[in-house]
């Protein structure tokens, strides 16, 4: 099912959101950077980020005095997004509002981004709950409980 939904996505069918959510080694970072390699070959502009390492970047930015409406333009404005491991980065009141920026800025564009997450539905922030639950912008991959591939390629 996840695999069929991907393949759907990096074809260009169906809604501008795409998120995988499951626990560790269920593969899904494997088939978002198959869905960026696969969007690549049609000259998509496509850009992973490790959503520790975004915010890691974004915070720089700013402490060096940088534009902080460029930094987020640079982030906001590619065509297609992917963030891998959101829910991972070390949480606070700043970072979750510069995801927060950015998310709803995607949104309300329905700016194609795909979302990994080891997080469940009910445990993501409130306004990110809202915006995923809109199936006209998001589809959703419950892949929680599925194999830990790492472990099972491990002997």
């Amino acid at each position: 099912m996840a695999y069929d939904a991907c393949l759907e996505y990096a074809q260009g069918l169906g809604v501008p959101w795409l998120v995988l959510s499951g626990g560790y080694g269920t593969g899904k970072t494997h088939l978002v950077r198959a869905i960026a390699a696969q969007l690549v070959k049609t000259n998509s502009s496509v850009r992973v980020w490790y959503v520790p390492t975004l915010l890691d970047f974004l915070k720089a930015g700013l402490n060096a005095k940088e534009n902080d409406i460029s930094l987020m333009d640079a982030v906001s404005g590619v065509k297609i997004l992917i963030l891998d491991d959101l829910g991972v980065e070390y949480s606070t009141d700043y970072t979750e509002s510069l995801l927060e920026k950015l998310l709803k800025i995607r949104y309300e564009g329905e700016k194609h981004t795909v979302v990994t997450t080891n997080l469940t539905l009910t445990q993501l922030p409130g306004y990110l709950q809202s915006l995923v639950s809109d199936n006209t912008v998001c589809r959703w991959l419950d892949m929680q409980g599925g194999k830990d591939f790492r472990r099972s390629n491990n002997g």
